[in-house]
């Protein structure tokens, strides 16, 4: 049986394989092989330069056997007339070919797939993992702005319409995106086995101050803001506060702002592959961050969480069902991101309590509770709707 899966995520053909710069790497295709026999994806897929791939020892290897990659000519242009997306892939024979179809969402070429779906009266299941509202309305752009109702909408119907979704939150996005199948689970996209004898480290005073970010180095996440408050933190004399960023993209605005700030000599940005080299990394903070502008549940803070770091996050889609509310801040609110840090190095019972706290609350998302609940649900996704005895 084969499955079609549809997402606008980048990925990067060298030498005949496949890699992402974030996440899907090999592992990740396993959830769906145990119950299909072929996957065809359907994304963004560009050709990787040289000089950029001497950096493939930090990127995920994303080709795997019974995998095969399909490139949408899709360039990210909101307004761009849609004929074309998919240059000489001819989707609608795309969509008829596959036994089953799954759209990550929000996504353009998730949306284009989805429609053709219900085009052909075909079942579709879908994954959403972030709000897409969210995501246009906080673009600096005015086109932006104004394409955030059209893909809220759009969502919204595709939701409705899909057989079976599977949400990353736990009620956010199911409360704005609904779906009336009894099929539908919430599972974070994490993939963590949580050290549940994991000796959590008390916090001792000391002067350089490590703080975590991880995330794609855009608007989205909030970078802009750390830099703000760092450098507030550091006007007190006493410590010496450094941000460390895990993330691909154009990292040379960042350092500009950085250097606008100064508070260059404490950024640090650089790339990592999934598993055990980011949990290395983690263990190195001293607490984590999450300062974005829009949301699903981020994989990065749940992965800080487990290594038993506070953690201090803005008040956008799934943050707030992760960590306790005295450490939710309003998304641009730089000055209390600064104050809250701050009240954490301050006192060691609070940091304690807050790191206690939060690995407890990453137990919520060990692999072994959520392997079992996505098991279910490409089961049901192989099984169709119509065919329960599959």
């Amino acid at each position: 049986m084969r499955l079609l899966w549809a997402h606008d995520h980048k990925f990067y053909n060298y030498e005949n394989k496949v890699y992402s710069k974030v996440q899907f790497g090999q592992d990740f295709w396993n959830r769906y092989l145990i119950h299909f026999e072929k996957i065809n994806v359907v994304s963004r897929l560009y050709e990787m330069t040289d000089n950029d791939s001497l950096n493939i020892p930090c990127y995920n290897l994303s080709s795997i056997e019974k995998v095969e990659f399909y490139k949408a000519k899709f360039n990210g242009q909101i307004l761009k007339n849609t004929k074309d997306e998919f240059g000489k892939i001819d989707l609608k024979k795309l969509v008829y070919d596959n036994d089953r179809i799954i759209v990550r969402l929000p996504s353009t070429i998730g949306n284009l797939v989805a429609i053709e779906a219900i085009k052909q009266n075909k079942e579709f299941a879908v994954e959403l993992v972030g709000d897409p509202w969210d995501a246009y309305i906080n673009l600096k752009s005015i086109v932006g702005k104004m394409y955030a109702p059209i893909m809220y909408i759009k969502t919204k119907y595709i939701v409705k319409k899909a057989s079976q979704v599977l949400y990353v939150t736990n009620e956010y996005l199911q409360n704005r995106y609904k779906n009336k199948s009894m099929k539908n689970i919430n599972a974070s996209n994490v993939n963590l086995r949580v050290e549940k004898n994991l000796n959590i480290k008390e916090y001792k005073k000391h002067t350089n101050i490590n703080i975590g970010l991880i995330g794609y180095l855009s608007s989205y996440k909030g970078i802009d803001m750390a830099i703000k408050a760092l450098h507030i933190l550091n006007k007190d004399q006493k410590n010496n506060f450094y941000l460390n960023i895990l993330g691909t993209g154009d990292k040379q605005k960042y350092l500009n702002l950085a250097y606008k700030y100064k508070v260059l000599d404490k950024v640090e940005i650089k790339t990592l592959p999934s598993g055990a080299p980011i949990i290395n990394w983690l263990d190195t903070m001293d607490i984590y961050i999450q300062p974005s502008k829009t949301e699903g549940l981020p994989r990065g803070l749940i992965e800080a969480m487990s290594r038993g770091l506070p953690a201090i996050g803005t008040k956008v889609g799934g943050i707030p069902e992760l960590i306790n509310n005295d450490y939710i801040i309003k998304k641009g609110d730089y000055k209390g991101l600064a104050n809250k840090i701050i009240k954490l190095i301050e006192d060691n019972k609070l940091y304690s309590k807050c790191s206690k706290e939060n690995f407890e609350k990453s137990f919520e998302y060990d692999s072994e509770l959520l392997e079992e609940k996505r098991f279910q649900f490409y089961l049901q996704v192989k099984k169709g709707v119509n065919n329960e005895s599959l």
